[in-house]
């Protein structure tokens, strides 16, 4: 990859908008690695994402702005974050098996990263663990705001879960209650160093 390490990964894609973590939260993750960890990031968008690798940068270009006054200092963090559209399965495959951690929604790259050896912290929000994440936990952490009442939908015995596409009611709050440190702090619990 030619990355400093321990190397970030970051799956911004998902299913539906729902399972998504804001984008700018991702942003301020990346940044909070390349500053605490000293390493680097690189974040994956996927086909259905048509502008996310761009948008992720500028979010990250924003919170380098607000955070970081130094010029230099922002060019050397830049420097070390990046992102990749749409890449082929296999370059994926790749990729993900050079990363230090991988953090992502609850999405196909997740499972990959899982299948190619390398650790995960997964973002859940409208959907439950249980049925999606059959992965150890000390290597494969997720992170999930628990007994939030607008998950509704269960079947008998299950956790239950939400199968909008888009939240307009709660306005994503299974997600957005969710932050930065959180998440920060599985990613350096799991990562290969």
């Amino acid at each position: 990859l030619g990355f400093a390490p321990p190397i970030l990964g970051i799956g911004i894609g998902a299913s539906r908008p729902t399972k998504a973590w804001p984008i700018e939260r991702y942003a301020a993750l990346a940044v909070h690695w390349a500053k605490r960890a000293q390493g680097s990031v690189l974040a994956i968008a996927g086909p259905d994402e048509p502008h996310g690798a761009r948008e992720f940068l500028k979010q990250v270009d924003d919170t380098l702005s607000l955070t970081t006054p130094d010029a230099p200092e922002r060019s050397r963090l830049r420097a070390r974050i990046s992102a990749e559209q749409s890449p082929p399965l296999r370059q994926l495959c790749s990729l993900l098996s050079e990363l230090s951690v991988f953090a992502g929604n609850d999405s196909g790259p997740k499972h990959i990263a899982v299948a190619v050896g390398t650790p995960t912290v997964t973002i859940f929000g409208p959907e439950h663990p249980f049925e999606w994440h059959p992965y150890p936990a000390d290597r494969h952490a997720y992170v999930v705001v628990e007994n939030i009442p607008c998950r509704k939908d269960a079947d008998p015995g299950m956790p239950a879960w939400c199968g909008v596409q888009d939240c307009v009611t709660e306005e994503h709050r299974c997600m957005k209650m969710i932050g930065v440190d959180a998440v920060f702090a599985e990613c350096e619990k799991v990562s290969r160093k």
